[in-house]
């Protein structure tokens, strides 16, 4: 443990938790030409911008992290009882911590800091390292085409690309015994008894240590999890890909049309596509810190294909339309009515598996969650539309122990190549409303 900031007991580094970054650029440029060849009907465009995310400050953040700096007192309240109120209440002589706390079990409090480095032994630490001040930066790039192919219909043609790097992540578990030593197998479980005698081969970290053989191993074996998932850590990344299309028909005739269609990837390494500290794209935590590679997977919000239609239309009915074209009550029944609505299809996003546990006898000092690298996939269709017919061939009801091979100690499997569910109308609003004049 290192104590920061200057004096007696401390190591005079900066007590700041990470350094200040201080080269945040935020570049953008566009560019867009209508040749006067084409009759000014077509529009090309391009642009570029870097983004600076945000450094969030989730629910759990920096918690914890000040040790030394709180205390935590138990009342003993057999000797000598005491009432709620009695406790509460600074005027009442049997109030524990002002009249008399000794006589109630009441420790004494301490006044100054405690810099004892053996204090968060045996314990999961939190940790935040100097680097991760740097935030998130995300990247987009656009090219669109527009052509104009009546006076008031617009076809767009686009794309969109976006790369995010140093997000919030939960990938790095600092404190995972190496992989090498995966071949002790069992006696990872074996202990020491704090003689300082040797354990299978393994010397005792330090005087006094009482612990197994794989704690033993830890880079830091005096903790356990060292989390940095909620304190600042930023090695996730992501990359989406996207091609766009929108037909646009301005008011025309008593109609007003707008369809687009999206089709999109996005792979990531971390929980959402912001970041978060949520580990794995799928599961709580990764699979395999040494090859965080292998992390990289559909994100749980990839949605291919999404089309969107809206729509607007006067119904040719009353004054001045191409029926019933009279005024009157007429008009006042059948006049001024118009039909919209708004409705989106999109594709479903994907599952992902994880198992309960991870590398069997080392989950303790290697956390993981292993991944299954093959899924028996079948589309969703008939009256069936349950999460379990839609993955197994075979039954509607079981998933075969076969669909999900396990991965062995020293075989980590890439993340699973995700499918999704078909289009399905997600959202659907239609409306029929009559426009009137005070």
């Amino acid at each position: 443990m290192e104590l920061a900031g200057n004096g007696a007991g401390k190591d005079g580094i900066s007590s700041r938790y990470s350094n200040v970054y201080y080269k945040n650029v935020e570049p953008r440029v566009g560019i867009t030409w209508s040749p006067s060849s084409l009759g000014h009907k077509s529009v090309f465009s391009a642009a570029y911008s870097g983004l600076n995310a945000p450094i969030l400050q989730w629910q759990q953040i920096y918690g914890g992290v000040p040790a030394g700096y709180s205390s935590i007192n138990q009342i003993n309240n057999n000797a000598n009882p005491f009432t709620t109120g009695e406790l509460l209440d600074p005027a009442s002589l049997k109030s524990p911590g002002i009249a008399n706390p000794g006589a109630f079990g009441v420790p004494n409090i301490p006044t100054n800091p405690s810099f004892d480095r053996s204090q968060l032994n045996g314990q999961n630490v939190n940790y935040t390292r100097r680097d991760f001040g740097k935030p998130g930066y995300d990247q987009t790039w656009t090219a669109t085409v527009q052509q104009q192919f009546a006076t008031d219909l617009i076809l767009t043609l686009g794309y969109l690309g976006e790369r995010g790097v140093h997000l919030g992540s939960n990938l790095l578990y600092l404190n995972n015994i190496p992989q090498q030593n995966f071949a002790l197998g069992s006696q990872l479980s074996d202990p020491f008894t704090g003689s300082g005698a040797p354990v299978d081969g393994v010397s005792a970290p330090y005087a006094g240590f009482q612990g197994t053989v794989a704690q033993a191993l830890r880079p830091f074996p005096q903790y356990h999890l060292v989390n940095t998932g909620a304190y600042g850590e930023n090695h996730g990344q992501l990359s989406y890909n996207a091609l766009t299309a929108k037909l646009e028909r301005r008011y025309h005739n008593g109609l007003n049309l707008l369809a687009s269609y999206t089709w999109s990837k996005i792979l990531t390494d971390t929980g959402n596509i912001i970041g978060g500290s949520l580990g794995g794209s799928y599961t709580a935590s990764i699979q395999n810190p040494l090859n965080l590679k292998a992390e990289k997977a559909i994100s749980p919000q990839d949605t291919p294909q999404i089309f969107v239609i809206s729509y607007i239309y006067d119904l040719p009915f009353g004054k001045d339309k191409s029926f019933l074209s009279r005024g009157g009550v007429v008009n006042y029944l059948v006049g001024g009515w118009s039909v919209s609505g708004i409705q989106r299809y999109q594709s479903g996003q994907p599952l992902g598996f994880g198992c309960a546990t991870g590398i069997p006898d080392t989950t303790t000092a290697f956390a993981t969650t292993s991944c299954p690298d093959r899924i028996c996939v079948q589309v969703l269709g008939g009256t069936d539309r349950s999460i379990l017919h839609s993955l197994d061939r075979t039954s509607g009801t079981t998933l075969p122990a076969s669909a999900i091979p396990m991965p062995t100690s020293l075989e980590l499997s890439p993340m699973p190549s995700a499918t999704n569910p078909p289009m399905s109308p997600t959202i659907a609003h239609s409306a029929i409303s009559k426009k009137t004049s005070a």
